[in-house]
């Protein structure tokens, strides 16, 4: 099945709300997040998409093709509950 007209929106939402973020950081003076961080935060919200449609979506196996690290403040205990 392809991707639908919501999903689209998703994956758009997800894009802007992290060009907001880092345009909010810059203007409150703060350093700009590495492109590190920056992949890490839109894997993260990438994968919250993907669980939000697929129960059985396997977060560790989608964080290792990634190649996000398993200590990375954010995605700790974010597919526990």
């Amino acid at each position: 099945m392809g991707m639908s007209r919501k999903d689209y929106v998703s994956v758009a939402e997800i894009l802007k709300g992290h060009k907001q973020y880092e345009q909010e950081i810059i203007r409150l003076g703060g350093p700009a997040s590495t492109p590190d961080e920056i992949f890490y935060r839109l894997a993260f919200d990438f994968g919250s998409m993907f669980r939000g449609d697929n129960e059985r979506f396997d977060w560790d196996k989608f964080r290792e093709a990634c190649d996000v690290p398993l200590n990375w403040t954010h995605t700790i205990g974010a597919f526990d509950e």
